[in-house]
């Protein structure tokens, strides 16, 4: 699970949301991650992770970003 300091942004889709999107960088098995997780809060107000999301190699950044710019856009042109 995720450590708050590993937190580089948060994305809450409204103020009334109980979920939000967390960019995150982690360790895991012995790899370097970089995350984008949905999290959802609790009832007792804990927020946990969800098996909704991507985790890929930090190396990969730039190229995820590329794709996201991509996308970013793509949605442009449809508005």
């Amino acid at each position: 699970m995720n450590d708050d300091n590993n937190v580089v942004a948060v994305h809450k889709p409204n103020e009334k949301s109980n979920s939000e999107i967390r960019f995150t960088l982690d360790e895991l098995g012995g790899k370097q991650l970089a995350q984008i997780r949905t999290w959802i809060k609790l009832e007792d107000g804990k927020m946990i992770p969800t098996k909704k999301g991507v985790a890929f190699p930090r190396t990969s950044i730039e190229a995820m970003a590329k794709g996201i710019n991509a996308l970013a856009e793509a949605i442009k042109g449809t508005d």
